[in-house]
Protein backbone atom coordinates (compact mmCIF):
# COMPACT_ATOMS: atom_id res chain seq x y z
CA UNK A 1 0.00 0.00 0.00
CA UNK A 2 1.09 3.46 -0.62
CA UNK A 3 1.18 6.23 2.43
CA UNK A 4 1.05 9.44 1.74
CA UNK A 5 3.43 11.42 3.75
CA UNK A 6 1.77 14.58 3.13
CA UNK A 7 -1.44 12.96 5.05
CA UNK A 8 0.52 10.95 7.53
CA UNK A 9 4.00 12.07 9.16
CA UNK A 10 6.76 9.16 8.49
CA UNK A 11 6.68 8.45 12.56
CA UNK A 12 3.35 7.37 12.58
CA UNK A 13 4.02 5.40 9.51
CA UNK A 14 6.62 3.81 11.79
CA UNK A 15 4.72 3.17 14.91
CA UNK A 16 1.95 1.22 13.19
CA UNK A 17 4.48 -0.87 11.48
CA UNK A 18 6.08 -2.07 14.52
CA UNK A 19 2.61 -2.93 15.99
CA UNK A 20 1.81 -4.91 13.26
CA UNK A 21 5.15 -6.75 13.24
CA UNK A 22 3.38 -9.95 15.46
CA UNK A 23 1.12 -10.49 12.11
CA UNK A 24 2.84 -9.96 9.28
CA UNK A 25 6.17 -8.91 8.09
CA UNK A 26 6.65 -5.59 6.37
CA UNK A 27 9.20 -4.25 3.93
CA UNK A 28 9.01 -0.43 3.18
CA UNK A 29 10.54 1.75 0.75
CA UNK A 30 10.65 5.57 -0.28
CA UNK A 31 7.93 6.45 -3.30
CA UNK A 32 8.80 9.95 -4.86
CA UNK A 33 9.16 12.28 -2.47
CA UNK A 34 5.83 12.50 -0.51
CA UNK A 35 5.59 8.69 0.05
CA UNK A 36 6.15 5.31 1.34
CA UNK A 37 4.98 1.65 -0.05
CA UNK A 38 4.32 -0.34 2.67
CA UNK A 39 4.83 -3.54 1.23
CA UNK A 40 2.46 -6.32 3.91
CA UNK A 41 3.28 -10.36 3.55
CA UNK A 42 1.60 -12.67 5.54
CA UNK A 43 2.87 -14.44 8.50
CA UNK A 44 2.98 -18.55 8.35
CA UNK A 45 -0.65 -19.38 9.89
CA UNK A 46 -1.05 -15.55 10.74
CA UNK A 47 -4.55 -13.94 10.14
CA UNK A 48 -5.52 -12.95 5.84
CA UNK A 49 -3.35 -10.32 4.66
CA UNK A 50 -6.99 -8.60 3.55
CA UNK A 51 -7.67 -8.20 7.11
CA UNK A 52 -4.46 -7.14 8.20
CA UNK A 53 -4.29 -4.37 5.81
CA UNK A 54 -7.43 -3.25 6.97
CA UNK A 55 -6.36 -3.11 10.55
CA UNK A 56 -3.17 -1.15 9.31
CA UNK A 57 -5.35 1.47 7.86
CA UNK A 58 -7.01 1.99 10.77
CA UNK A 59 -4.10 2.03 12.85
CA UNK A 60 -2.35 4.44 11.30
CA UNK A 61 -4.85 6.50 11.69
CA UNK A 62 -4.79 6.38 15.31
CA UNK A 63 -1.14 7.02 15.52
CA UNK A 64 -1.29 10.24 13.91
CA UNK A 65 -4.09 11.25 15.96
CA UNK A 66 -2.32 10.67 18.65
CA UNK A 67 0.58 12.40 17.17
CA UNK A 68 -2.11 15.28 16.87
CA UNK A 69 -3.80 15.58 20.52
CA UNK A 70 -0.16 15.32 21.59
CA UNK A 71 0.97 18.43 19.97
CA UNK A 72 -2.27 20.11 20.74
CA UNK A 73 -1.86 19.08 24.74
CA UNK A 74 2.14 19.42 24.95
CA UNK A 75 1.82 23.01 26.72
CA UNK A 76 -0.49 21.66 29.28
CA UNK A 77 1.44 18.08 30.21
CA UNK A 78 4.54 20.06 30.37
CA UNK A 79 3.16 22.46 32.68
CA UNK A 80 1.47 19.85 34.98
CA UNK A 81 5.11 18.15 34.98
CA UNK A 82 6.91 21.44 35.67
CA UNK A 83 4.08 22.17 38.54
CA UNK A 84 5.12 18.49 40.22
CA UNK A 85 8.69 19.16 40.50
CA UNK A 86 8.26 22.48 41.94
CA UNK A 87 6.26 20.72 44.59
CA UNK A 88 8.33 17.90 44.99
CA UNK A 89 11.04 17.53 48.14
CA UNK A 90 13.84 15.20 46.32
CA UNK A 91 15.28 15.71 50.12
CA UNK A 92 17.70 11.90 49.91
CA UNK A 93 17.07 12.22 54.17
CA UNK A 94 13.19 12.35 53.87
CA UNK A 95 13.46 8.95 52.32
Amino acid sequence: MRISTTIYSVGAVFRTCYKFTDRCFLFLRPDGSDGIIVELRPRPGGPAITEVAGLFSNELIDQHLRQLVGAETRAVREAIVAQAFAEASFDAASG
